[in-house]
């Protein structure tokens, strides 16, 4: 949900390289060192600089940013999913 949020607010070049919207990516279950469990929604290694770049402006160009607002529209949708996975019945 949060990673479709952000390929829908990121625009897709006309360029011959690797598009933003194609490498958005949600990582694995992962676990801190403090033992919190979480998942990595955004742009993957091959893009994820260029994504800063999008995110934040640059001193030629404004920001662009599609990760935060993706973020915080799709969050609402995931937790709701997850809340129900996580009380649903075990069958």
């Amino acid at each position: 949900m949060i990673a479709e949020r952000q390929r829908s607010h990121v625009n897709r070049s006309d360029k011959k390289q690797p598009h933003m919207q194609d490498n958005i990516t949600v990582s694995n279950v992962r676990e801190s060192k403090d033992g919190v469990r979480f998942v990595a929604v955004g742009p993957n290694k091959k893009v994820a600089y260029r994504g800063s770049f999008l995110e934040w402006g640059t001193s030629k160009m404004p920001p662009q940013p599609f990760i935060e607002k993706g973020g915080k529209e799709g969050e609402g949708p995931a937790v709701e999913l997850m809340e129900r996975i996580l009380t649903a019945p075990i069958k």
